[in-house]
């Protein structure tokens, strides 16, 4: 069934698996949209209209709550324009599709979990206002910008396209298709998924809730990477870091990865998984390992290299699986700073420690030396 021009809904609309197009705009005044594995397809704006308001010629005196029920898992609703959906207490969105080519301004979560899917498929920008989440999103709009400025986004499905937040590079994760220089990034939900390209940062990186999946590709962050959520996964790729990695939380994981910092490197919380025996950390400063680093059991192979001072705060013993080489290559006179503790943590493994320096190690290395390969 088609409609021609704009369309003023007054009372339940039961689609009852059948196709309705509104070749205008949509307002829903009274009544309760029931999909029943129907499809409906608006092609202006979808507005729902609260008790008394007026909208051009419409009026809304409705009697009960007006809602959109999405229950089935075939129910398809499509809105070329903006989608603006109040908070009546009686939607229920929780399965099928919804695709939006315009704004998204909610006072309701648009899905719980992943059965309800909303595509964003505009040919500008568009802007998401919601007052709760979006349970699962995919963003085929690639040729505007997506802006969420309230509200979170649970899952994102990997597409090229990524969304901003306060219209800056505050970004949920995308998948690349081309090498890309940006200024300041934060990531705050998603996959970033390198998909064999060149990310440079000319300043700082900061994890706050996403995945950093490097796959095949190139992170260079000229300034700090830090992770206070989320994962990073150096899959046989490259992360160089010109200033700090700071990682709060999370698991920073190389499978055939190398990672390059040129400064400071402070494990402070979380985990590091190293896979392979190919993947390398080389730390140009010091290192530092936190009281709450690692679960009680951690894989460690590959090398990891140290020109500056190691300090491990004291913990409970962690028993570490694999084939680690740690070579502390410091400059001349350069003292290791808690070397004990060290070797208490990776006592009892097969860990080579290989000292290619020249300065003092604290008293009592001797009850450790046959642990040490030099």
């Amino acid at each position: 069934m088609v409609i021609d021009g704009d369309f003023a809904l007054d009372s339940n609309l039961d689609l009852n698996g059948h196709k309705l197009t509104i070749n205008g705009s949509f307002y829903h005044c009274d009544g309760s949209i029931i999909f029943n594995g129907g499809r409906l397809e608006v092609k202006g704006d979808y507005q729902m209209i609260e008790d008394y308001q007026m909208i051009e010629d419409y009026y809304s005196y409705y009697s009960e709550p007006v809602s959109i029920c999405m229950n089935n898992e075939n129910d398809y609703f499509k809105v070329n324009g903006k989608f603006n959906v109040l908070d009546t207490q009686s939607s229920s969105m929780y399965k099928g599709t919804l695709e939006i080519g315009g704004d998204i301004n909610s006072e309701i979560s648009l899905g719980t979990d992943d059965e309800l899917l909303v595509i964003l498929n505009g040919k500008s920008d568009q802007i998401l206002n919601i007052s709760g989440s979006i349970g699962r999103i995919k963003n085929n709009n690639n040729t505007g910008k997506v802006h969420i400025v309230s509200g979170s986004l649970n899952n994102i499905e990997k597409t090229k396209n990524r969304i901003y937040a306060d219209n800056s590079e505050i970004i949920y994760g995308w998948i690349l298709n081309e090498d890309i220089e940006l200024d300041n990034v934060e990531l705050i939900g998603g996959e970033l998924d390198l998909n064999g390209h060149t990310i440079i940062v000319n300043g700082d990186f900061v994890n706050n809730n996403g995945t950093v999946n490097i796959n095949n590709g190139k992170l260079i962050i000229n300034g700090d990477f830090s992770q206070y959520a989320g994962d990073s996964k150096i899959d046989n790729g490259y992360l160089t870091i010109k200033g700090d990695l700071i990682q709060n939380n999370g698991t920073f994981c190389l499978n055939n990865g190398n990672v390059i910092i040129e400064d400071q490197c402070r494990f402070n919380s979380g985990s590091l998984v190293m896979e392979k025996d190919i993947d390398n950390i080389s730390i140009s400063g010091n290192l530092y390992i936190g009281e709450n680093y690692f679960t009680e059991i951690a894989e460690l192979n590959g090398k990891i290299s140290v020109k500056g001072d190691i300090t491990i705060e004291k913990r409970k013993k962690v028993k570490l699986d694999g084939n680690l080489t740690l070579c502390l290559n410091g400059v001349k006179n350069r003292k290791l700073i808690q070397i004990l503790n060290l070797l208490y943590l990776i006592l009892n493994v097969n860990v080579k420690v290989c000292i290619y320096m020249a300065g003092a190690i604290l008293a009592h290395q001797e009850k450790y030396m046959a642990m040490i390969q030099i």
